[in-house]
């Protein structure tokens, strides 16, 4: 017997295509969001579920962010990742600070990784980025929360890129936590959007070995004259 696996990783910051993203509604009114990725024989599936926007601050004028503001869209990265985007529904579609302001808000969601095709599923890891105009006198920071591994924290700080790969077994469902801040402190800051993004691997089912075909063919051909004999 033989299994085959398939491990489709090496996204890079700031080249995921989003243009076939599938909208999933906001914080507040979510929508169905599932994406099936990979290639025939080895494709998964990514269910988002439960999103919950769990605080909204802001400083000094700046926005605080409703759950119906935070919009949510998925897509894939390539091979067997998923890409959770999330971007400002507010009057100005961006999460935007003047100097001396600050927003910040937390939200969590549950993510599900099925096997399409015959075989197991098991997540590799996550990464953590945005895209966001902050120079020098303004801070962005993304922190991502997983349980139940809780060995895998990071933050991305400041146009950075943050990287985790799991070094336990995963659940087929995970829980992300993620608390997003942009601040202006001398200057204006601004930020798009942010990212979540999972990878996977698959391992297909178990494949019987031709000489094993052969030898089971046989043994029905023998048996089916054995019976026609008795």
């Amino acid at each position: 017997m033989r299994s085959q696996v398939f491990v489709l990783t090496g996204l890079l910051a700031g080249v995921i295509n989003t243009a076939l993203a599938t909208p999933c509604g906001s914080l507040g009114a979510p929508l169905a969001c599932t994406i099936t990725v990979g290639a025939p024989g080895s494709q998964v599936m990514y269910s988002a579920t439960n999103f919950s926007l769990s605080s909204s601050q802001a400083g000094g004028g700046g926005v605080s962010y409703d759950a119906s503001e935070i919009l949510i869209d998925i897509s894939t990265g390539g091979a067997l990742s998923a890409v959770l985007t999330f971007s400002s529904g507010a009057a100005i579609p961006l999460f935007f600070v003047n100097p001396g302001q600050f927003s910040f808000f937390d939200f969590g969601y549950d993510l599900t990784l099925t096997p399409v095709s015959p075989g197991t599923a098991n997540y590799t890891s996550r990464t953590s980025e945005y895209t966001a105009s902050n120079p020098a006198g303004s801070f962005v920071q993304l922190q991502k929360l997983i349980a139940p591994n809780p060995a895998c924290v990071a933050d991305t700080n400041n146009n950075g890129f943050s990287f985790c790969s799991f070094t336990v077994p995963q659940p087929s469902t995970i829980s992300i936590f993620d608390r997003f801040l942009v601040r202006g402190d001398t200057v204006s800051a601004s930020v798009s959007s942010f990212r979540n993004v999972f990878d996977a691997e698959f391992t297909a089912s178990e494949i019987p070995e031709p000489s094993s075909i052969v030898l089971a063919g046989l043994g029905l051909a023998a048996l089916t004259i054995l019976r026609r004999r008795s």
